[in-house]
């Protein structure tokens, strides 16, 4: 698994790209809006694991995402993302994901995600009522075969829709039930980025 890991990081580190830098000065200074969890693009990987497509589109997701709010004393991304004043407004994500369709979420392989595909969907959190940065995280891959929850977390100036900053992480999931097994990984996210943060520059 750890092999495994370090391989789609690897590959992730070997495209060529600007977003590298976190921009610490603008997230300490500016106001900073979580967005949610993107779906719009994700892939559930193993049929025989999510046999209902339309209960994921329809139950699952707008849980996951909502989770924030519902949970807010274990999953807080004000702390574990170091902004006490972070904004929480899922009115876009939740609007995105409602228009997933079923038909075409669930998959025996992985196909592979280009990050600049998901930097040019991240344009779409631009808009006239928003300022400073948006941080969204989008979910590539719940993959039950592998045990592993790939997300992309994206950094987005929201008054022109560039991407400031990504990473890819990695994480296994564990428990029972659909939902609570795929919150786990994201969880185990949110405290990875606890952790990176000090090294981007942020106490």
């Amino acid at each position: 698994m750890k092999l495994l890991i370090t391989f789609f990081l690897l590959l992730d580190f070997s495209v060529a790209s600007l977003v590298y830098r976190f921009p610490a000065e603008r997230y300490r200074t500016e106001q900073v809006t979580w967005l949610g969890l993107d779906f719009t693009m994700a892939q559930f990987i193993n049929g025989s694991a999510f046999e209902d497509p339309e209960m994921i589109v329809s139950s699952y997701i707008p849980d996951w995402n909502n989770i924030v709010i519902k949970e807010a004393a274990k999953f807080n991304v004000k702390k574990l993302l170091h902004k006490s004043d972070m904004v929480i407004d899922l009115e876009l994500t939740d609007h995105f994901n409602s228009k997933i369709s079923s038909d075409n979420i669930v998959y025996e392989k992985n196909i592979s995600i280009e990050p600049g595909s998901i930097y040019e969907d991240s344009r779409k959190y631009a808009t006239l009522n928003n300022k400073g940065l948006g941080v969204v995280l989008y979910v590539e891959t719940y993959n039950k075969v592998t045990l592993l929850g790939i997300y992309r977390l994206v950094i987005i100036d929201l008054e022109t829709g560039d991407t400031l900053f990504s990473e890819k992480i990695l994480q296994k999931p564990k428990g029972f039930g659909i939902k609570n097994f795929w919150l786990d990984s994201f969880y185990n996210s949110l405290k990875y980025l606890d952790k990176k943060m000090a090294l981007w520059g942020i106490a």
